[in-house]
């Protein structure tokens, strides 16, 4: 079995020491400086060797260069030496004389953290977390009035290390509309020990502070490199996206030394056996996603549109994987792509415990517009230590200087490696995709009744949707029935995936074509081409487009807001109701289509 001989092929001694140069040669690797190129060129030369044709694009990004940052307590006087923490990418600066305020902890620093207080010319202090991320609490403190944010990062409390990382919301690089969203508030991380003494000092009475700051904003030229493994199959022209960012913060090895040399090695190993796959693989490693905010993975979106549209099947983000205490597996996926990602991973590795989530709008998934589903998996420690650790899931060193190469772990990796082998293996020769949709039609039914429940506006046409949504499911119940007979069929008259079945064309075109059009409607607010902003609080909901639907029903009929709110949330309302009609008439023309065969 193909797979088999993939995942027993990967090494992850050769994969090590890939890992040994990046962290020794160029371990903080920011886009627009000179260890980016070095590191660029590394991972292009590696996939060339190992006969795969590569590009090194070059493009240009808005990056970011901080600077430490100072806060000095000013009243009580009694803490001591001022606290030296590392301010974010794209945060506004304050000059050499700084700003003060009075210090007010905000909790996780979301928009109900603010309900009850007022930061109106305060310095605002916020726990680290995703809930909401860095972008957003400094998005809603400088909404709320703040003079200036301090994030305190996450791990034990007498963690030292010092957080890295960005404040910037735009998706990619900006445009005319969404330069505006650049934010001007001066942001900076701090250790959690720093944090829980200043922490202590609040509980005691008021505390004032200052805060120095700064911070580059910056167009820089960016480099991006990429390979083709062309197939040698039927449907050699689709292909599967795999890879992940390669810039870095700190000491770089989890975050993404890791995750760059397992995408060196089981590429290695998929261009050994190009000829018996029947799609193709496209490797990216991705600039501009720390200092930048996911400016590598926008670009090529926007850049190569025609070719994702007709030809991108899946996306395999890899980021940091193998790291040190890792006892789990951890998916963050694409809701057609569950059945399929799980039953491989109970293959592989059955003694593993794997948890599966719906995936965010975090790392590269800059391909929600498009509509290509994607898989981000990676090893992950258990749930206490994470608690234990007030949440990092990417471990307490992650984005700072203690991100180094003895925070990585060989079996780890070797576990990681065997997953992604499998995956990329198992995507590239099976004669019909393994996506299924009765998952996606139960997301949309599943919201539409909790909105109804919540007394949402019936001139919405809530109850219509939720009908359209049940005859979506029935569809796709038949479609998924039809898909696993003929694959099975298939995979008996044709072991090596490498006929040209005209069943097997038709209905991957339908199964990619449902992912195009669904993908929007159930995961993004903007529109097919633009991108949602990093953090935005809507993207915590399924069917993000109907979160002004929930607002509605807690809102005077009468008021301005209300009519407001109503035209937008009635044409966002058309767009689901577009996409679940259009995905069920490709359905029926479909099934009809394969009938006929």
């Amino acid at each position: 079995m193909i797979r088999d001989e993939i995942v027993n092929a990967v090494s992850v001694e050769r994969a090590w020491r890939h890992l040994e140069w990046l962290c020794r040669e160029v371990p903080e690797r920011l886009s627009g400086g000179p260890e980016e190129k070095r590191a660029a060129a590394y991972l292009r030369d590696q996939l060339s060797e190992a006969g795969i044709p590569t590009n090194l694009h070059e493009l240009v990004g808005l990056v970011s260069f901080p600077e430490p940052s100072r806060l000095t307590v000013l009243e009580p006087t009694d803490i001591g030496e001022p606290i030296v923490g590392m301010t974010f990418a794209h945060s506004g600066s304050t000059g050499p004389e700084g700003v003060e305020g009075e210090l007010v902890y905000v909790g996780a620093g979301g928009e109900d953290d603010y309900a009850t207080t007022d930061v109106r010319g305060k310095i605002v202090l916020a726990s680290l977390s995703y809930a909401p991320p860095r972008p957003e609490k400094a998005r809603l403190a400088s909404v709320h009035g703040a003079r200036a944010l301090v994030v305190i990062n996450w791990g034990p409390p007498d963690n030292p290390s010092v957080p890295m990382g960005t404040v910037k919301a735009v998706w990619g690089n900006p445009t005319p509309e969404t330069l505006p969203l650049l934010t001007d508030l001066p942001a900076v991380g701090i250790s959690r020990a720093d944090g829980e003494r200043l922490r202590q000092l609040l509980a005691r009475g008021s505390v004032r502070v200052r805060l120095v700051a700064a911070a580059t904003r910056e167009w820089l030229p960016i480099v991006e490199p990429d390979g083709f493994i062309e197939a040698g199959g039927p449907e050699k022209d689709d292909f599967i996206l795999f890879g992940g960012h390669f810039d870095a913060w700190g000491g770089g090895a989890t975050d993404n030394a890791t995750g760059n040399v397992a995408v060196l090695e089981v590429a290695r190993v998929l261009a050994a056996n190009r000829d018996r796959l029947r799609r193709s693989v496209r490797i990216v490693f991705w600039p501009a996603h720390e200092n930048g905010i996911m400016e590598g993975s926008t670009w090529f979106v926007d850049r190569f549109w025609d070719d994702l549209d007709a030809h991108g099947v899946l996306y395999l983000n890899v980021d940091s994987p193998g790291m040190r205490g890792t006892t789990r597996w951890f998916v963050w996926s694409s809701p057609e792509t569950v059945a399929w990602h799980q039953t491989i991973e109970q293959q592989v590795a059955p003694g593993i415990e794997a948890e599966r989530h719906p995936l965010p709008k975090i790392g590269d998934q800059s391909f929600f517009g498009v509509g290509i589903p994607a898989i981000f998996p990676l090893n992950q420690c258990d749930k206490e230590q994470v608690s234990a650790w007030g949440g990092a899931i990417f471990g307490p060193w992650y984005q700072s200087t203690d991100d180094t190469i003895d925070v990585a772990d060989p079996a780890a990796l070797g576990d990681a490696l065997r997953y992604y082998a499998a995956y990329m293996s198992d995507i590239c020769t099976r004669p019909i995709l393994p996506f299924e949709f009765v998952s996606v039609a139960d997301i949309f039914v599943r919201r539409f009744d909790e909105l109804i429940a919540a007394g949402v506006p019936s001139d919405l046409g809530l109850r219509e949707l939720r009908d359209r949504a049940l005859t979506l499911r029935d569809r796709a119940e038949r479609v998924r029935s039809l898909t696993e007979s003929v694959n099975a069929a298939l995979e008996r008259e044709d072991p090596s995936g490498l006929t040209d079945w005209p069943e097997a064309r038709i209905l991957n075109h339908a199964l990619k074509s449902l992912s195009r059009i669904l993908t929007a409607a159930h995961s993004t607010v903007c529109d097919r081409y633009d991108q949602d902003t990093y953090g935005l609080s809507a993207l915590e909901q399924p069917v993000p487009a109907l979160y002004d639907a929930m607002q509605l029903a807690r809102l005077d009929p009468t008021s301005d807001e209300y009519r407001l709110l109503w035209s937008r949330a009635i044409r966002r309302r058309n767009r689901v109701a577009d996409a679940l009609s259009t995905a069920i008439g490709l359905i029926e023309r479909t099934l009809t289509e394969v009938d006929r065969k």
